[in-house]
């Protein structure tokens, strides 16, 4: 969701098969899509060290108001490896942050729909944040969840959320949801024993499924 353009003058030395580069690049426009909503740059620029290393530093900052905050968005580290922070004035935890940014309104009043599609979108940005680990739990947090996980499918590699609460002792009822809406599953665990756990689920196609999982740690 990253399209800059920048310009300026660099100094180039070295061989062809080796060169090195150095000078700063400014911001001449530039836009950033995240979490639904496209920001536009207000300034940046883009530094290389004069090393053959063709890794340049990138700091570029993106602003909007939204709700009753106004947020600020910054992209730095290396090109190769972009990391992405949230900040607002005044200041606000991430997962409200985030809220503001994708709904307009904060965390508590997000209906169930809306926080998993929150939780989709920290999973998008997961790798670009730091602190995405951190911000997830903080949203299980502020809506009254047990779990709450965000997770690849090695073949599709699609994302999906799963999340739900413990409704009584050994009872976990949760609801498992993709990008496609079809995708949606709800599933109930029961502990029967501390080793043995009955675990069933059903989809949106009704296709349900049951099984019995055993475990022992060593």
């Amino acid at each position: 969701g990253l399209d800059v353009e920048l310009g300026g003058d660099l100094t180039i030395r070295g061989s062809a098969a080796a060169p090195a580069i150095g000078g700063d690049l400014t911001l001449r426009k530039g836009t950033l899509d995240i979490l639904g909503r496209r920001l536009t740059f207000e300034r940046g620029g883009l530094g290389f060290d004069g090393s053959s290393d063709l890794d340049p530093e990138i700091d570029l900052q993106a602003g909007a108001d939204v709700s009753d905050a106004t947020v600020s968005v910054e992209v730095g580290g290396r090109v190769s490896a972009p990391e992405i922070t949230l900040s607002s004035t005044p200041e606000l935890p991430q997962d409200e942050i985030a809220a503001r940014l994708l709904f307009g309104k904060d965390v508590g009043s997000l209906t169930p729909f809306e926080a998993v599609s929150l939780a989709q979108s920290v999973g998008q940005l997961s790798g670009l944040t730091g602190s995405s680990a951190g911000l997830l739990d903080q949203v299980r947090q502020s809506i009254g969840l047990d779990r709450l996980d965000v997770g690849v499918d090695g073949e599709s590699g699609q994302t999906s959320v799963s999340g739900g609460s413990y409704v009584s002792e050994g009872v976990y009822v949760g609801m498992e949801q993709g990008l496609d809406e079809q995708s949606s599953r709800v599933n109930v665990e029961i502990e029967v024993t501390p080793n043995v756990k009955v675990e069933s689920d059903v989809g949106a196609d009704a296709q349900g499924r049951i099984g019995v999982n055993l475990e022992w740690d060593y």
